[in-house]
């Protein structure tokens, strides 16, 4: 599962944030679309 994934980061702590930065991501982007907003994240694709 999603702990699973993240398992290997506890070696290295310095990285948890850049870890977590998709979910982090995700989070922020399902909450701005819940609110009605317009999205804060851009994509260059």
């Amino acid at each position: 599962g999603d702990l699973e994934a993240l398992s290997g980061v506890r070696k290295f702590p310095v990285r948890i944030k850049c870890a977590l930065l998709s979910w982090t991501t995700l989070i922020d982007a399902i909450e701005t679309i819940e609110q009605g907003q317009e999205s804060k994240v851009s994509s260059t694709e």
